[in-house]
């Protein structure tokens, strides 16, 4: 599949992607990034819509991974989720002040 495929199908919305590589994709709005399979090999549902975050570099997508976990706890969803969620983002951020403290000093 081409990359102007692969916008096509991954693109529900719309929104008109410019199809240049290089481009910074902080300017390229929503559009199809990540190929999404299952680990097992299963097929995944081809009418689901999924939301890729890179928690390792973006302090948004920290806050809406905590604030998932949060409202999945609340709202009767896996507890045990939730909580390693949640683990997981405070993990990730000791780190990012531990290497902010290190780098500034």
């Amino acid at each position: 599949m081409s990359n102007q495929e692969l916008l096509e199908t991954f693109n529900p919305v719309g929104i008109e992607c410019d199809n240049d590589e290089t481009k910074q994709d902080n300017k390229r709005g929503v559009y199809g990034k990540y190929i999404i399979s299952k680990v097992s090999g299963e097929p995944v549902d081809p009418e689901a819509q999924y939301f890729v975050l890179r928690l390792d570099t973006d302090d948004a997508a920290v806050e809406a991974a905590r604030t998932y976990a949060v409202h999945s706890m609340a709202y009767g969803g896996n507890q045990y989720f939730g909580k390693a969620l949640l683990e997981w983002t405070r993990e990730i951020r000791r780190e990012k002040k531990s290497y902010i403290k290190t780098k500034d000093s």
